[in-house]
């Protein structure tokens, strides 16, 4: 097969799961094969959870015809550009397990690096009761989210990697400011994903502040 169109609702198994199953098995061809979501779930966050699970696109029900053709022929040219789910579930688990508060965000790869989506975690992780603060505090943008001493080293290092990855991984470490304006550290792990229609940021993030230099 050239790629699946997967439905969410499914009795038994669905199919976030399904595609979580697809992507550990043994043969690595099967594994890596493009999978559509087909959904009448369109909100940002059902977005976000087809592709945290693994998937390449999303296409809303009703399904216009033009627009699952054009999704289609984009995921078959981009299909390494989706999120390695085993590799973020392993990064999730290791700081999960040292204690460290962990969240993730998404945001638009393009010049201006607009956020779309905050979960209350990656809120919690900057001082922000809500997403309005959180806003405000980076002013919508990715570039407000780490320390502008670091900005610079950041941005040259996440193009470096993804440039070097064929898997659209990086994996970065740099300062952080609260709304309380305490500076903290943190890591990331991020995946530069086309989705169809937008290439996009997924970022998972933890704050390691606390952590003991041997861990």
């Amino acid at each position: 097969y050239d790629f699946i169109l997967m439905d969410i609702q499914m009795p038994c198994m669905d199919g976030y799961k399904a595609t979580e199953t697809i992507r550990r098995l043994e043969d690595k061809q099967r594994a890596s094969i493009p999978i559509i979501a087909l959904t009448a779930n369109a909100f940002l966050e059902d977005k976000t959870k087809a592709a945290l699970a693994g998937m390449n696109a999303h296409v809303a029900k009703p399904i216009d015809i033009n627009v699952l053709c054009s999704v289609i022929g984009n995921v078959l040219r981009y299909k390494d550009y989706r999120i390695d789910n085993i590799a973020l579930a392993e990064f999730k688990e290791k700081y999960h397990s040292l204690g460290c508060p962990c969240g993730y965000f998404v945001y638009r790869a393009e010049d201006d690096e607009n956020i779309l989506y905050v979960d209350d975690a990656t809120m919690t992780i900057f001082g922000c009761d809500t997403k309005g603060e959180f806003m405000e505090l980076v002013g919508g943008s990715f570039k407000g989210i780490v320390h502008p001493d670091d900005l610079d080293t950041i941005e040259n290092e996440i193009v470096r990697q993804q440039k070097a990855s064929d898997k659209a991984l990086d994996y970065i470490a740099y300062r952080i400011i609260r709304k309380d304006g305490k500076v903290r550290n943190a890591v990331d792990i991020g995946y530069k994903v086309f989705n169809g229609e937008d290439w996009l940021f997924y970022v998972y993030i933890a704050d390691v502040t606390d952590l003991k230099e041997d861990e």
